[in-house]
């Protein structure tokens, strides 16, 4: 018979795998449809936008909140085979669903995160290089005219600043991010995405820091 404790645990369990395929699912049809808006919409950055990327921010914390909610789903897988292995008796068909999650979290885990992010990049890539284009030829024809200005040492304070202002906003536009492949990005989803590895190295360096110690108290006595 089951105490409250292990009622509570199982209600849990099953409403963990339970909600699990809904949230795969929910992510592949998030990801169809924004593929499909793209598709049939014009994706426009606003290079001076204050979310730094191009007021597309919302989207892409979408990839990422999935992610964060997988790596939630990592940490719970984790801690079932840190419990497993010290505190039950293990039988085998609960082996076979650890490595089956497991092998679940790192295939879903990319797909949740590029999947939302995948359809802007063409759209993103495209309006940064008409952005980037745009400014190059106007800086091809001031730099025409300033070489010009210098046989006749006629070069102004005016044109020294405008080709600088030039310089910045094509600095402005080179560094706005095209999804899902930019440093920043890809820096939080990984750190999100190896959160349960890192876990479960933090756990096996306490057990065996904790049984180093216990051996050593042991030993000493």
């Amino acid at each position: 018979s089951f105490n409250a404790a292990g009622v509570m645990a199982l209600v849990c369990i099953f409403l963990f795998w339970g909600i699990f395929p809904i949230y795969a699912l929910r992510t592949i049809a998030t990801s169809v449809f924004l593929a499909h808006l793209v598709a049939q919409s014009e994706i426009r950055i606003v290079p001076f936008h204050p979310d730094h990327c191009g007021g597309l921010r919302p989207v892409g914390r979408l990839g990422l909140r999935n992610q964060y909610a997988l790596s939630i789903g990592g940490l719970n897988l984790v801690l079932l085979l840190v419990v497993s292995l010290a505190f039950l008796d293990v039988p085998e068909g609960l082996w076979g669903l650890i490595v089956a999650s497991a092998f679940c979290y790192f295939l879903i885990g990319p797909i949740v995160f590029l999947g939302p992010l995948m359809p802007f990049r063409g759209g993103m890539l495209r309006t940064k290089r008409d952005l980037m284009g745009t400014v190059a030829r106007r800086l091809r024809r001031e730099l025409a005219r300033v070489r010009i200005a210098l046989e006749f040492g006629e070069v102004t304070k005016n044109d020294e600043e405008l080709l600088e202002r030039l310089k910045k906003v094509g600095t402005l536009i080179d560094e706005l991010p095209v999804w899902p492949f930019d440093a920043a990005t890809l820096r939080k989803f990984l750190t999100a995405y190896c959160l349960p590895l890192i876990a479960s190295g933090g756990l096996a360096l306490a057990k065996f820091a904790l049984s180093a110690i216990v051996a050593a108290a042991r030993g000493g006595r």
